[in-house]
């Protein structure tokens, strides 16, 4: 046999063990994020790897805190999480950014994962960091975080900028005209002035609160489905 012959067989035979092993039963569910192919039973759910599971997207579902389900850029089928958003970017809400080290998102001007007295803000290119409180007493005479935080919605927060601090939802404040509104909104990391702020808007309905079994979840008329899986 010539030389190129052996080495021909030789590639196709770890080309073979290559395809048999990611076939394999512990890896069938590790989805590639490139590969275009739906992998839930219903259309509108979203496969996420790290459980093998299909959750409904733009919901926490398997995220952590502050965080929800959105598709992947390589593949619409697949689902990663990313920091929770507005449904209208222009309406006041509360900054999130993701800390790499902590693999989640924190709220911009909160302590979040840094040491007491620091708060997390963004640098250069957007990146958080943590950063000495310039005004601790403005900062501690705010309500207690555990109880107020409640993510985006908390749009009520002391921020800092050149080293001088403000208050969102206050007129005045900041750049702004004495009849401005200062607030951040989610199209960016900078506080903007408006005359009005966004109307709270109360859903009416919705989807079921999921007080159905363990292996089932609240479907949208409100019965008992059983949880997608693959």
């Amino acid at each position: 046999m010539f030389p190129s012959q052996l080495l021909f067989q030789a590639v196709f035979i770890v080309s073979m063990v290559t395809i048999t092993f990611f076939g394999g039963s512990s890896h069938s569910h590790l989805v590639p994020e490139n590969a275009p192919k739906q992998l839930c039973r219903k259309s509108h759910r979203l496969y996420f790897n790290q459980t093998r599971k299909c959750y409904r997207p733009e919901e926490r579902g398997p995220c952590p805190e502050l965080m929800m389900l959105i598709p992947c850029a390589e593949n619409k089928f697949i689902g990663v999480c990313g920091c929770e958003v507005q449904d209208n970017p222009e309406c006041q809400t509360r900054p999130l950014v993701f800390v790499k080290e902590s693999s989640r998102c924190f709220a911009l001007f909160h302590q979040g994962p840094c040491k007491n007295g620091e708060w997390l803000v963004v640098g250069s290119g957007n990146a958080s960091m943590c950063e000495k409180i310039p005004c601790p007493q403005e900062y501690n005479a705010q309500p207690s975080p555990e109880e107020t935080f409640l993510g985006l919605q908390d749009t009520t927060f002391v921020f800092a900028d050149n080293g001088k601090c403000y208050k969102t939802s206050t007129k005045g404040q900041w750049r702004c005209k004495n009849d401005e509104y200062v607030y951040f909104n989610g199209l960016g990391f900078n506080p903007v002035c408006m005359e009005a702020e966004c109307p709270v808007e109360i859903s009416e309905g919705g989807e079921a609160d999921n007080d159905c079994k363990e292996g089932s979840e609240a479907s949208f008329s409100k019965d008992c489905e059983p949880l997608t899986q693959i």
